[in-house]
């Protein structure tokens, strides 16, 4: 008689894609993105048994589909976050599940983003009065900024103002 094979379950993933392909943003922002892995075990995915985590955020997030079986695509939607650093950055895409109760990876993808420094400015002179009377009469005012940007020089054809009132 022949012996009885065990079947192994595998857990597997292959990165196919980001969407946008390319990620730049000014820093401080976030934008929304899609990452997609297929299944490329043996195993059905489960939505509360596999998730994405981005970088070292312990963020689970779970993907689109109600389950994913092996050869299909699983589509994460992420909301990626400017790192603190201006530049071409990595942002680790890893793919999780629990095993015995703990966290085990079963694959993972690092992507570069560009990170695009934010314009600075500082008031260094104006004539705002303190108070304006309620007419419909302009009131000619000079402001003065400086830019204190390290990397970005101002282009006078690129550079607005925008005021505000007090309640924005």
């Amino acid at each position: 008689t022949q012996a009885v094979q065990p079947f192994t379950l595998i857990y597997q993933a292959d990165y196919k894609n980001l969407e946008p392909q390319s990620v730049i943003l000014p820093l401080g922002e976030s934008k929304e993105a899609t990452v997609t892995f297929m299944n490329s075990g043996n195993v059905e995915w489960k939505r509360d048994e596999i998730w994405l985590r981005v970088g070292d955020l312990g963020e689970k997030i779970k993907f689109k589909e109600t389950s994913v079986l092996p050869n299909q695509l699983a589509n994460f939607p992420v909301m990626i976050k400017a790192p603190d650093k201006i530049g071409v950055n990595q942002v680790q895409f890893t793919i999780l599940r629990l095993d015995n109760d703990q966290p085990k990876e079963i694959a993972s993808v690092g992507k570069f983003i560009m990170v695009k420094g934010g314009s600075k400015a500082q008031v260094a002179s104006h004539n705002l009065p303190v108070a304006v009377r309620n007419t419909w009469r302009p009131i000619p005012i000079k402001v003065k900024i400086k830019n204190t940007s390290q990397e970005i020089p101002w282009l006078s054809r690129k550079t607005v103002l925008k005021v505000y009132d007090g309640e924005g």
